[in-house]
């Protein structure tokens, strides 16, 4: 193992094992039993998303297996009944079992060096190290893109975060609520909330770990906070107790006691948002026209013909519009129509350029389903393509002034010097004609003379 190998961390009161992203990758399912008890880990690596339950009903023990994908992700069976089941929600979503649940066990995505460290004798899953490459080994967690196969199968799509936006979702009753992992570390690592009645506090510390407890113990219930002492530790103001992201009380007068989990779990937002379309979002993202930015890039790969080459961006024009769009992401494809036309028009006319950049994995695979897509429908103006070093330039830049990140559909407008004077995401989207209209006429008034 390497220290910054992430794991999914699994810890029963007799025992802890890491199952390393880097062999999570190849199996997506694990059928497993520790301190004797059956469990089956679900993974995605697409999605980021992890979970690990009982894999037992009624006293029956189920194998797993993986069956397929939906939603965004994959979707389980179990052998036994033909069962299919949601891997982290992990209720049954169709078969003779529906729609009994699983019995969740928290786990943390963490280093090898944060998991080790909390756990020091834990074991960990083993693999032949070749298996490091291969299927899967672009991914980490929060990686931008969605694998076009996975992405036609999302039903629902959420512009109010970014697709790749790292939450922890909780269900309580009827009641599910989002919570972006950034905002919780923004409010020192511990948010208390209240969901479904029910008093909670959502903890974040260390690379990727979070988790969701009731804040209710031993009579009282608790405030959390950071400890300045211990990074990556928490204290409660009402007895002093150390406590990890785990929920788990390792000094003071609680030393020994658990905070009892909710029921939620961590993974990127399209496919918490596909599977919950009611959730709410704490402290959701103001809107914001972010603009006033020098557009980042110059020169993106294009799509010619079979191949795809290194070309200046075409941004020469006093109105430039720059489409972000995806094959995967449904609302992109409603919006096929409108993009054909703002192509046309910007050809016979002249009166703005036009530019379509495709938020496609940068992998053989998945631009050969981009061409696929191309082709199958008729479109024929030309296409750019990120990589990673370009998507997280564009990223960041819009951020610095103000924007939540990156939303598929997004449109940037962009005058003649470069600057980025609008930006349209999301669902904002429907007003772009107007927008582009704005633009051109602004750029209208600057060109005429002062009458003297």
């Amino acid at each position: 193992m390497r220290s910054d190998d992430v794991v999914v961390g699994l810890a029963l009161p007799g025992a802890a094992r890491a199952y390393p992203w880097w062999v999570l990758k190849n199996a997506h399912t694990v059928n497993d039993r520790l301190d004797g008890m059956p469990v089956v880990i679900a993974f995605c690596e697409q999605c980021s998303g992890a979970a690990a339950f009982r894999r037992e009903v009624d006293g029956r023990v189920l194998a797993m297996r993986t069956a397929g994908v939906w939603s965004g992700t994959v979707v389980l069976e179990d052998r036994q009944t033909g069962t299919l089941w949601a891997p982290f929600d992990g209720h049954a979503l169709e078969g003779p079992l529906a729609p009994r649940r699983l019995e969740r066990l928290p786990v943390q995505l963490a280093t090898w060096a944060e998991w080790s460290a909390r756990h020091p004798g834990t074991d960990v899953v083993f693999a032949d190290p070749r298996h490091r490459g291969g299927h899967g080994a672009r991914e980490a967690p929060g990686k931008w893109g969605v694998v076009a196969e996975m992405g036609g199968t999302l039903s629902r799509w959420d512009g109010r975060l970014p697709e790749n936006t790292m939450v922890f979702g909780v269900r309580e009753g009827t009641v599910e609520r989002a919570y972006p992992r950034a905002a919780v570390v923004d409010q020192g690592g511990a948010v208390h909330d209240e969901v479904g009645g029910r008093t909670i506090v959502v903890l974040a510390a260390g690379e990727y770990g979070i988790g969701g407890y009731d804040r209710r113990l031993a009579g009282r219930t608790l405030t959390f906070e950071a400890n300045p002492h211990a990074p990556g530790r928490f204290r409660d103001r009402e007895t002093g107790s150390a406590w990890t992201v785990e929920g788990a009380a390792v000094e003071g007068p609680l030393a020994g006691r658990r905070l009892e989990p909710i029921e939620g779990f961590a993974v990127e937002w399209h496919v918490w948002s596909d599977y919950h379309p009611g959730t709410t979002l704490f402290e959701p993202p103001e809107p914001a026209e972010a603009g006033g930015f020098r557009f980042p890039l110059t020169a993106l790969e294009r799509l010619d013909g079979e191949t795809a080459r290194l070309h200046t961006l075409p941004l020469d024009a006093e109105v430039n519009l720059v489409v972000l769009w995806a094959t995967w992401c449904p609302p992109c494809r409603e919006k096929l129509p409108l993009l054909r036309k703002l192509a046309a028009e910007a050809a016979e006319t002249g009166a703005y350029r036009f530019v379509s950049i495709a938020v496609q994995i940068p992998d053989p695979s998945e631009l050969a389903a981009l061409k696929a897509f191309l082709h199958a429908e008729q479109i024929d103006w030309p296409v750019y393509l990120f990589d990673d070093h370009q998507y997280r330039r564009l990223d960041e830049a819009y951020r610095e002034h103000g924007g939540a990140g990156l939303v598929v559909p997004m449109a940037f407008l962009i005058d003649g010097d470069g600057m980025v004077t609008r930006v349209l995401a999301g669902g904002e989207i429907d007003g772009l004609e107007q927008a582009l209209a704005e633009a051109m006429r602004v750029q209208i008034s600057r060109r005429r003379p002062i009458s003297r």
